[in-house]
Parts: structure tokens; C-alpha cells; sequence
């Protein structure tokens, strides 16, 4: 199905997670500690931040196996130091999340997101702009899930705070309203989907430029909506933008659509993405 395959490209290309936010001149690894320093209270933040940085470059290379283990280390360095409050220990839950949503292991992935929250909530407010970037994510995660009523709340919910906090033309608003279209057009509310995803195109136009691979992903919730509306003219022409925008970004689009065909192969498939894409 064509949603089933954007949906995969939407989760690989946006899901959001955070870096260390520590500027430090070193990386390193757990093998690169001194052996009297490997006990979890020993480190000093200093390392402790080192070994973050590591952490989230190695989620960043791709190699999201090392990174979760890297992450469960974290938590277990800076629990005695700082404390289960701590902002950075929400971050490491929320990375932890992505890791795993991207995995498919969803209900993992909603236990972390949680624990995200409870930390953000608590660290920062309730209406800090990361607790709107966890919700977006719990969001994406009921999505996959089919939970799309419980889905489009949380959605809505961040866009009330990312309002407050980013402004009106900030693009991770169109997150937001991609996730709303993408919904939308789970339940077939084609019309409504066609104007969430629309509100996504223009955030993500005036931000980013119209050739960029997030405004890519918006021309396919476009042309998936006016797909299943039948409206097979305006689909092929978002169709060509969309492919034109992922080949000159490093990737292909390819649409299969026969309406006359009862066991068509999924119309939208997107391939050969570049790693750095694949956050």
C-alpha cells in the first residue's frame, strides 16, 4: 500500500532525536576507558558527556545496535550523578525510543517515550518545545501502531506547544500536520488529509526550499490523498515533483499505479537513501 511505504519513509527520514548538546574536543568509546574508571559511578561528567557525543554519533552512522547499548550505559553513568530528573537522562529515553520505533518494537518504544515525557515534564515544563518533539514521536509510534484518533491528539498537541515556543512558520510544524495527513488518510478523510498535508508543503517550502527531501515526503501524502480521491492527474504531478526532489537528493521514487489492477505492487516505494538520511 502506498501509505504503508510512505509511512516507512516519513518514520526513516523524521523521526526526531536529540543530540548531546555538550561541545567537547573528543569522542570515545567504552573500550577506550581506562579500566579503573569502567564502574558506573567512576567516570566524571566530563567523560560521561565524551561518551554521549560517541553515542549519538554512532545513532547517527546508522549503527543503531551500538547506539542503544551505548545509551543503556548512559543512563546507568549519569542516574548517580544526576539523578532521574536529570534533561540529559530524558534525552538518552527519548533516543532510546526512536532507536526502537525505528526497530518496529513499538511498545518499547512508547515505555521510553514515556519516560521522555515524565523527565522533560519535569526538568523543563510541560510546555517545552521537547516535550512537543517526544509527543511527535509518540504520535509517529500510534501511528504505525493504527491508533490514528489517539495519534492526530497527540499531534495536535505539539502543535499547540511548537506554536508557543517556534512560531507559526517554524517547519517542525510540518511534522506535525504530516502526521495529521497521513492519519487522516488512514481513515479516509481524503479532503482533510489533502489539507494536512498541504499545511505541511508550505511550512516545509517557505523553510526548508522546494527541493528538499522532507518537502519530497509531502508531495507523496499529497499525492497519496488525491490518489485514493481517484484524482489520478493531480497524483502523477506531485508524483514527478516528489521523484524529481529524492533523485537529486541522492535517492529514487518509483510509482506503480494501475487503478484497473487488482494486485498492483505498492504504488510508492523510495530507495537508496543516503545514510545521513536515515536518522
Amino acid at each position: 500500500m502506498l501509505r504503508g511505504s510512505l509511512m516507512k519513509f516519513i518514520m526513516k527520514i523524521s523521526t526526531p532525536y536529540f543530540a548531546a548538546s555538550v561541545l567537547l574536543s573528543t569522542c570515545i568509546t567504552c573500550a577506550l576507558l581506562p579500566q579503573h574508571a569502567q564502574g558506573q559511578g567512576a567516570l566524571t561528567l566530563e567523560a560521561i558527556g565524551q561518551l554521549h557525543k560517541r553515542a549519538d554519533a554512532t545513532f547517527a552512522s546508522g549503527d543503531h545496535e551500538t547506539a542503544s547499548k551505548l545509551y543503556e550505559k548512559l543512563v546507568k553513568y549519569r542516574l548517580p550523578k544526576q539523578g532521574a530528573k536529570a534533561y540529559e537522562i530524558g534525552i538518552i529515553y527519548n533516543n532510546l525510543g526512536v532507536i526502537q520505533q525505528k526497530g518496529g518494537e513499538t511498545e518499547e518504544a512508547l515505555g521510553h517515550f514515556d519516560q521522555a515525557l515524565e523527565n522533560f515534564r519535569a526538568s523543563k515544563g510541560a510546555g517545552h518545545r521537547d516535550v512537543a518533539t517526544v509527543l511527535n514521536n509518540v504520535g509517529l509510534t500510534k501511528l504505525a501502531n493504527g491508533d490514528h484518533d489517539d495519534a492526530i491528539k497527540l499531534f495536535e498537541e505539539s502543535i499547540a506547544i511548537r506554536l508557543k515556543t517556534l512560531g507559526k512558520t517554524h517547519p517542525d510544524l510540518g511534522d506535525c500536520h504530516e502526521g495529521i495527513g497521513l492519519c487522516l488518510s488512514a481513515k479516509g478523510e481524503e479532503t482533510a488529509a489533502i489539507e494536512a498535508f498541504q499545511k505541511c508543503l508550505d511550512l516545509r517550502v517557505a523553510a526548508l526550499g522546494k527541493e528538499h527531501l522532507y518537502v519530497a515526503a509531502a508531495h507523496m501524502g499529497l499525492a497519496m490523498a488525491y490518489l485514493e480521491k481517484k484524482d489520478f492527474d493531480k497524483a502523477d504531478e506531485l508524483e514527478a515533483k516528489a521523484k524529481a526532489i529524492v533523485k537529486k537528493t541522492g535517492g529514487l521514487a518509483v510509482i506503480y499505479r494501475d487503478p484497473n489492477k487488482a494486485n498492483k505492487p505498492p504504488p510508492f516505494a523510495i530507495f537508496k537513501i543516503r545514510p545521513r538520511l536515515g536518522l
